[in-house]
């Protein structure tokens, strides 16, 4: 594959960015698009990362046919080179939808395809810059036993008293979390009980409004 450049990007590069938002456009992480694809879960990461040769073209007509079966089209020379129209969700249902809806209707197909997912309508601006009233983000649920996993992240801790949003960190007493704030000026750190939690899921999707 040639050194040219694209949008001030590599070839190579270029193709990851795409075949990223490809493959975040069907709602998928790394491993799911790769089982989707038929290839290995490494190739899709050196994929996106542009590492090694990169995006071929026949990777990417695997990757488009794949992506129309799961009813998103992609045109290969956007894919490839960043020309013409990103890839579309062929939904017909969707063509009357106000934006509102089509919102309601891309949350309601992650929680469909993400077993233990969860996600919360965010009603202010304590979040901001990071996160603004009107958004809704999504998450997959942990419960007690892996904890830890969620530990140094941007965290939707569901809590008996209700919901707390924050960057999760291990305390230095037992059974009990601290919580750091992401806005300090509108939000203060705090520490609650492990025994309070319901469930933990870091923040991996933001639906902006």
């Amino acid at each position: 594959m040639s050194s040219e450049q694209k949008f001030g990007l590599s070839i190579k590069a270029l193709r990851g960015q795409n075949l990223k938002f490809l493959r975040e456009k069907l709602l998928m992480n790394p491993d799911e698009f790769a089982k989707l694809c038929g290839v290995g879960n490494s190739t899709i990461r050196q994929w996106e990362a542009g590492r090694g040769n990169g995006l071929s073209v026949a990777g990417a007509k695997k990757v488009i046919s794949a992506a129309q079966g799961a009813n998103v089209d992609c045109d290969i020379h956007w894919l490839l080179q960043g020309e013409g129209s990103p890839p579309t969700i062929r939904d017909f249902e969707s063509a009357n939808l106000d934006e509102s809806s089509l919102l309601n209707k891309e949350i309601q197909d992650y929680l469909a395809k993400q077993p233990n997912s969860i996600t919360h309508y965010i009603q202010n601006d304590d979040l901001s810059p990071i996160i603004a009233a009107g958004d809704y983000i999504g998450g997959i649920k942990h419960l007690k036993s892996t904890y830890a996993d969620c530990e140094n992240q941007l965290c939707l801790i569901q809590m008996i008293t209700g919901v707390l949003i924050g960057v999760l960190m291990a305390s230095n007493e037992d059974d009990k979390y601290d919580i750091i704030a992401v806005n300090k000026e509108k939000q203060k750190d705090c520490q609650i009980n492990e025994n309070d939690i319901i469930c933990i899921a870091p923040i991996k999707r933001i639906w902006k409004a």
